[in-house]
């Protein structure tokens, strides 16, 4: 569990170090705005790619391999983006810490929900605890790369990071992990059982939407404020800060309350706070209505990992892998509708289009419960 905490921390500082330096880096190389979004579009394709080869690699052969690999292939991305000055380079560089942060969140997630497989419950509140780390990695490493980058450059930077990731990549290297849940080469007919799983497809679905709210939540919400509420550009990011801290503090309650609240009752229960607080948000009360959607956010990912973890034990790190790809799409594709739409209809369609996606999660769970009381029954 302690290693899971560690490497999910390592994706938070990861993740916004590499936010952090793409200016610098605009800066430095004197890059336009295609060449920014070129290096910008590569990490969630290195995203992609980690999220999809961890699972079979930690099915068949350990959880050693992807944990430690991909905290690997970050330090080595890390190190290549303080040296490289070559466009090409900085995007490869981009993509390894893309592929290293998307392994070791999804092989922290799976790994955490096979060592808590006492209740559904115990693994749902363990999946919170877990998430709370990158928040703790994400809201940490702003301040730090605040105070440093007075003194040193973002080179030293990177390269004092890359030589304190090595204390852990080398513990993961000396760890015990769980034994392969698949001895043998894995079967054509399993993978496609396991597409074909009306249950992983309606959670990767849920998550394809709910990943997306999120998305849209942090990338849009500051213009959002700006051009329709008309607030200042800095209060607006500074409102942003809160709702990813406050989704941050009630995971770490979701962790306490699981223990004796069903996550069925949690997560029917987040999707009407979210809309409470989207409601809020759209009447003008902005930080209070982020607070409340930061609350009603918090408990989608981890208890919908819980079910994978439940369902699928059999081949978890695939189905984990599967779940995190739709999530991924989810992101991508509905913040380039988002895009799209407020050409054609302004930012206004913010509130409607977040709406509808929420829509969306509640449709998808009450299809998922449908689903599982259908199989529960047929079973008795």
């Amino acid at each position: 569990m302690t290693a899971s905490c560690v490497g999910m921390t390592i994706v938070g500082i990861t993740f916004i170090t590499i936010g952090a330096i793409l200016p610098l880096l605009r800066t430095r190389f004197f890059l336009s705005e295609l060449e920014a979004g070129y290096l910008a579009s590569s990490l969630p394709f290195g995203i992609l790619i980690g999220s999809m080869t961890f699972g079979p690699i930690s099915d068949r052969y350990s959880y050693k391999y992807p944990m430690s690999g991909s905290l690997l292939l970050s330090i080595l991305g890390l190190v290549g983006l303080a040296f490289f000055t070559s466009i090409s380079m900085l995007m490869f560089c981009f993509i390894l810490v893309g592929i290293g942060s998307g392994a070791l969140n999804g092989s922290t997630n799976s790994l955490v929900s096979i060592i808590s497989s006492e209740t559904p419950e115990k693994r749902a509140a363990n999946l919170s605890f877990l998430s709370i780390f990158f928040g703790v990695g994400a809201l940490l490493m702003p301040l730090i790369m605040g105070y440093f980058t007075e003194f040193y450059s973002y080179n030293s930077i990177l390269l004092l990071l890359s030589v304190i990731l090595l204390v852990p990549f080398l513990a993961f290297l000396f760890l015990k992990y769980p034994e392969p849940v698949v001895s043998g080469k894995l079967e054509k007919s399993e993978i496609t059982s396991l597409l074909r799983d009306p249950r992983l497809m309606i959670l990767g679905l849920f998550l394809f939407s709910q990943s997306g709210i999120e998305g849209i939540v942090n990338n849009w919400t500051p213009l959002f404020m700006e051009s329709v509420h008309k607030m200042g550009s800095s209060a607006a990011i500074y409102s942003l800060t809160i709702f990813l801290l406050s989704l941050t503090i009630t995971r770490v309650a979701l962790s306490t309350i699981l223990k004796d609240v069903a996550v069925r009752t949690l997560l029917f229960s987040s999707v009407i706070v979210v809309s409470i607080g989207l409601s809020i948000l759209s009447s003008g009360y902005l930080t209070m209505g982020l607070i409340i959607m930061g609350v009603g956010s918090a408990s989608a990912f981890p208890l919908a990992f819980s079910y994978v973890g439940e369902f699928f034990n059999r081949m978890s790190g695939m189905a984990f892998s599967i779940v995190l790809i739709y999530g991924l799409l989810g992101n991508m594709l509905l913040n380039y509708l988002m895009g799209f739409l407020s050409e054609k209809f302004g930012l206004e369609i913010y509130s409607w289009f977040i709406g509808l996606s929420i829509l969306a999660t509640a449709v998808l769970l009450v299809i998922f419960y449908r689903i599982i009381y259908r199989l529960r029954d047929h079973k008795s």
